[in-house]
Order: structure tokens, then sequence, then C-alpha cells
């Protein structure tokens, strides 16, 4: 059953003025490895072939970031989401969700200008409270492709729309949490960690320093 309500946006959201079910874009740069970044692009030809394939049924050995990703930096706020390229973003807007409550992140639209995003958009109940900090709320991560023309982006502009819906019987807090509770701007389990520190190469690409 789809719900909404004033109450439900204050119990989910970590923001008292926030009075409808949308997110929006951080593009304020945070540090990964020491260098600035907003957001994390797919590298081109990084998969072209199957010795480059991400094997995600091995767990144990999860491969190296710098191999499959470059990290872009906002400038004044804005940045350019390119063609046929695909990138890794984040809400502004830190969520937690309650143990009866499940989301589905639709695209506010399905294109923006020439720019799909979300490819993937489901929120569990209890994202964003089970946290080891024992803070509670956590920023969505977006996937973001861009299409035929190169895209402006700007902080804060409007991506997708929450659909919030009550499921059958509460969620328990004794599952085992995801390993995203306390996420800012990450990549997948699937992608062994960034190196603490990195530089960029003469080529322009990221490498463990």
């Amino acid at each position: 059953m789809e719900v909404r309500s004033d109450v439900l946006y204050r119990t989910i959201f970590h923001d008292n003025k926030k009075r409808d079910g949308s997110l929006t874009v951080d593009l304020q740069n945070t540090t990964v490895g020491g260098l600035r970044a907003a957001a994390f692009c797919a590298r081109a030809g990084a998969h072209q072939y199957d010795a480059d394939a991400i094997p995600l049924w091995n767990v144990e050995e999860k491969p190296d970031p710098c191999r499959h990703w470059d990290l872009k930096e906002s400038k004044a706020d804005r940045l350019t989401i390119e063609t046929e390229q695909f990138y890794i973003l984040r809400s502004k807007e830190q969520i937690s969700v309650p143990e009866g409550i499940a989301i589905y992140c639709r695209a506010s639209d399905e294109t923006i200008g020439e720019m799909r995003i979300h490819y993937a958009g489901f929120v569990h109940p209890l994202f964003g409270r089970r946290r080891t900090d024992q803070q509670k709320g956590t920023p969505l991560i977006f996937e973001v492709r861009g299409h035929q023309v190169n895209v402006s982006l700007a902080d804060g502009e409007r991506m997708p729309t929450l659909t919030f819906y009550r499921i059958s019987q509460d969620a328990t807090g004794e599952s085992t949490p995801t390993g995203y509770e306390q996420q800012t701007l990450q990549l997948s389990k699937f992608f062994g960690p960034w190196p603490a520190r990195l530089e960029r190469s003469a080529d322009g690409k990221i490498q463990a320093a």
C-alpha cells in the first residue's frame, strides 16, 4: 500500500523543511584518497574484454577501483555529465527508513535533458537506522548515465522522487547490516576499497600513490 504524509516525511528525512518525497544531488566535493571528488565515473574501455570483466562471484578478491573508475571534481557546484558516460553520485538528503516502510526510487523524469538517472532504485526497511556510530540517516546513491549530448548538472538539482510503501510485516533489526549504512560517496560492495593515498598519472588516470 502506497503511503504519504508529513509525519512520514519528518520520520524519514533528517531535514525539518522537507515536505515532499524528492531527493537532490550533492555536488559538494568530498575527499577520496586525498583527491577531491563529487562523483565516480566508469572508466571508458575498462570492461571491453573478458579479461577485464568483474567476477562478481569472487567475494575474496575484489577488483581495484582504480582500474575501473575515475574521480570527477565539481567546479563552481556544477558537474558535466558527458555523453555515454556512467556516473555514481549521492543525495544531499540523509534518510532513515522505519521498519514497516519500503521505498521505490523513480526518476523525477525519465530523462533530464539527455541524462538517464537511476537504474537501481529500491530502499529496504531500516536503511540508515543501524549505523555503528549511533547516528541516523544515510544518503542514497544515484546511478546516472549521459546520452547524446553533455549535460551540466547543478548542485541541489532534483533527481528521483521516492514512493513509499507500507509492507505487510515489519522488518526486524536482527538482520545483518548491508554495509551501506554509513555510506557517503561509495561504490558497491563488489569493489575493493580505494587506496589510502591516490595520485593522478601523466595521462590523468588515478592510481595508488
